[in-house]
């Protein structure tokens, strides 16, 4: 699907986001926005911001920050899967 939605962003949409980000800082509430603003078949534009944890000197039980960060710069999310279960024989074979 092509389309181009930077405009409406800009006019309608980042306004409220500089707010949010203005408020989440102020009150010292770690945020993260993402909007896909164009997409075309040569890829997909996004507009992004954030005040993370770290940007507040807090320090999260679970800190998903760093992980969407790392999306935002390519690489790939990894869903998290259960550990396979080892069984270990103490007899020796023999």
């Amino acid at each position: 699907m092509t389309f181009d939605k930077s405009e409406e962003y800009n006019r309608q949409i980042k306004k409220y986001v500089q707010k949010i980000k203005k408020a989440c800082i102020d009150c010292n509430v770690p945020f993260f926005f993402a909007a896909c603003v164009q997409n075309d078949e040569n890829g997909s534009q996004y507009e992004m911001d954030s005040f993370s944890a770290l940007s507040g000197d807090m320090h999260l039980t679970e800190d998903f920050f760093p992980e969407f960060m790392k999306v935002t710069l390519g690489f790939k999310a990894d869903i998290p899967r259960p550990s396979p279960e080892f069984i270990f024989d103490d007899e020796e074979d023999g």
